[in-house]
């Protein structure tokens, strides 16, 4: 019979292989039911991303000759992998999808440290259903890399602030679960890791409490330790400088302090009226209500994490108050913001969760359905609560795998599209479109100034059609390819008439090729 000590040493090692299993599962099962390759795009964004990193191939420099509103380290990261796999969509789809594991695994591993194996598990499994969860995950897009990274940190904070346990040293540390040196390993590769998910995408920034939160009071409690408090508060002085010296030398380097595109584009008063859309309430309203199910479970785990103060981190109690009360104030919101909430909601739907504790004597789904009848009224509605989830799921696998499917249906005009870009390629230098999807695909440069042509861009007045007549004739692009939903053409109509002639167009664009270029070029323009 063996020790004790051995099977628990057994039991840790599996759930280290749990730890790493979960996010390669996740890969693997993605890559095969997403078509990643047969979708044109899955975000106006993606052509964004990959017509900066082909700019840069050619020598142009970020904030200098390329017009950029985002940090850069997502654009230097694509650089190198597609150096490395080569330049294909599918190539750089598959770094999202590896940086989207990523945050799966640290968002599992983060839970099986709190609550175990089981409910980690659950909860993961509930964070990959939420709403736009797997579309983002192949999407060329920043917002989950940007998480991905910070959720990397949270994990790193969680591991070296776990509390003691039987294998414990009993060395001196501000916190017992690991020795002293990996205390501080750990928080310097959290606080560079955090600074690298800030230079991906500044509304990480939000969650900037939560960490300090975290390494503040660890696990359970809601008031500041007195026991080792001078050594928290250095821990938490060292976060932060690691996270701002890595932060500070990223732009430095990359020359990405440039306030007004990294910074007005995104504030300006201009910007902000442009762009008021809907109410951020409604819009948080309608994401919230599309996960009911993870949100009712949430309400639970937070009344307990209230109420009992059980032993788990309120981190993600304090990264929810931050994101809603920094989103509220902030327009306009994109689908692609909602991760920033999914992620708490869900570890509070787990600690809810865990509030079911089966009858070991019968099988927990009929200890589930006596829950709905119990004499507690949180126990009634806890039982309710996942009996809805449970019901919801097969809606949700069934929308997270045919939906990619529509995306694939609009792409074949769009691929023909590109062929049509591709004929004229060798006598084109420059493409001018608001489409930069169409540009990658057929290989062909758009002015640098052009690199991030957003809607943002065009409301907020940055890109007005007097600076895009300007452009229109410092680059005299050989061709031009518009969407007919922006409208831009009778924006552009003098210089268009003057100078170009519509050759072809569909549903969704219009191609115009320069006359004194193309001269014998019959139109083909239905």
């Amino acid at each position: 019979m063996s020790p004790p000590s051995s099977k628990k040493t057994s039991a840790i090692a599996w759930q280290q292989y749990w730890g790493i299993g979960v996010p390669l599962l996740f890969f693997g099962i993605v890559a095969c039911i997403i078509p990643i390759a047969q979708v044109f795009e899955f975000d106006r964004d993606e052509g964004i991303e990959l017509v900066k990193v082909a700019l840069m191939h050619q020598g142009y420099v970020l904030y200098d000759q390329i017009w950029d509103d985002q940090p850069p380290v997502l654009t230097l990261l694509l650089q190198v992998w597609l150096n490395f796999f080569g330049s294909s969509v599918l190539a750089a789809r598959l770094l999202t999808l590896s940086l989207a594991s990523l945050l799966v695994g640290a968002f599992f591993n983060s839970l099986r440290l709190v609550v175990g194996l089981r409910p980690a598990l659950i909860g993961t499994m509930g964070l990959c259903l939420t709403l736009n969860f797997v579309r983002l995950s192949v999407s060329v897009m920043r917002g989950l890399p940007a998480l991905a990274l910070a959720m990397g940190a949270i994990y790193l904070l969680v591991w070296v602030t776990q509390p003691r346990s039987s294998t414990a040293l009993t060395a001196r540390s501000p916190y017992f679960g690991v020795q002293p040196w990996q205390t501080y390993v750990g928080i310097l590769s959290s606080g560079c890791c955090f600074g690298l998910s800030l230079q991906t995408k500044f509304y990480t920034a939000l969650l900037l409490p939560a960490c300090l939160v975290q390494i503040g009071l660890g696990w359970g409690g809601w008031r500041w330790p007195l026991k080792n408090r001078t050594e928290r508060i250095g821990l938490m002085s060292l976060w932060l400088i690691t996270c701002a010296a890595t932060t500070l030398t990223i732009g430095l380097f990359t020359h990405a302090f440039h306030w007004e595109q990294l910074f007005g584009a995104h504030f300006d008063g201009a910007t902000q009226k442009a762009l008021q859309g809907q109410p951020s309430w409604q819009v948080l309203l309608i994401f919230l209500v599309q996960d009911i199910d993870a949100v009712l479970l949430a309400g639970f785990g937070t009344w307990t994490l209230l109420r009992q103060r059980r032993q788990w981190p309120i981190l993600p109690l304090v990264w929810l108050i931050c994101v809603v009360v920094g989103l509220l104030s902030y327009r306009p919101l994109w689908y692609h913001y909602y991760p920033l909430i999914s992620v708490p909601i869900m570890w509070l739907a787990v600690y809810g969760l865990s509030q079911f504790q089966p009858n070991g004597s019968q099988p927990w789904y009929r200890h589930l359905l006596q829950g709905v009848r119990a004499k507690s009224a949180f126990s009634r509605w806890l039982a309710r609560a996942i009996l809805l989830a449970i019901a919801l799921v097969p809606i949700k696998l069934a929308v997270v795998s045919v939906s990619p499917w529509f995306y694939v249906q609009d792409s074949p005009p769009k691929f023909a599209t590109v062929q049509h870009l591709k004929t004229f390629a060798p006598a084109t230098r420059w493409l001018f479109t608001d489409l930069p999807m169409y540009a990658f695909y057929a290989g062909l440069n758009v002015p640098p100034e052009l690199a991030v042509f957003s809607t943002k861009r065009i409301e907020s007045g940055n890109l007005s059609p007097k600076v895009m007549q300007q452009l229109l004739a410092t680059y005299r692009p050989e061709q031009i390819a518009l969407s007919r939903d922006r409208n831009l053409a009778p924006q552009l109509e003098p210089y268009l008439s003057q100078h170009y002639a519509l050759h072809y167009k569909n549903d969704t664009i219009a191609q115009y090729l320069r006359r004194n270029r193309f001269l014998s070029v019959p139109s083909v323009a239905p």
